[in-house]
């Protein structure tokens, strides 16, 4: 009889919890229409505009994938992961390219598509910062972004 009470408790137990809605704890996705491969159209930094064919930039080609990351420079391919949070119409994206130590090298960043054009602003010329220097405006104008040092605006189209 002892044990009929105890299934019949852990059938209610179960099915109560059945009717409770699963909290979903996964990071946000990033859209499909940013997977894929891009490659450079323009540069801005500091005001100045740079065609591919004109600049030594550092990022030529861009590849996204549902969770990494893979930029292509004349100095050789650098792969990693990234992490976004869907602002207003932007995602806050911070681009993860390993650890030293127990230190992430991270770049904290913005983004968003522009038309067909994915577009990507940084500071500090791409090098590693903190989340206090993330862009918070698609341009290289340092009043309109914190007075960040090395804001650099990339444009690019799909290939």
């Amino acid at each position: 009889m002892k044990s009929i009470q105890v299934l019949s408790r852990t059938m209610l137990v179960c099915w109560i919890c059945s009717l409770c809605p699963t909290p979903s704890h996964s990071a946000p996705a990033l859209g499909e229409e940013y997977v894929g491969m891009w490659v450079l159209a323009e540069k801005d930094e500091g005001g100045k505009i740079f065609k591919p064919e004109e600049s030594d930039t550092d990022v030529d080609t861009v590849k996204f994938t549902k969770d990494s990351v893979e930029f292509f420079h004349s100095g050789g391919l650098h792969k990693g992961q990234y992490r976004i949070s869907k602002q207003k119409d932007m995602w806050h994206v911070d681009f993860v390219f390993g650890k030293k130590g127990a230190e992430e090298h991270v770049n904290h960043a913005i983004m968003r598509m522009k038309g067909k054009e994915l577009q990507i602003c940084v500071s500090e010329k791409f090098r590693v910062n903190e989340a206090k220097d993330r862009p918070v405006e698609f341009s290289t104008d340092g009043k309109g972004n914190k007075d960040l040092d090395g804001l650099i605006l990339f444009t690019y189209k799909r290939k």
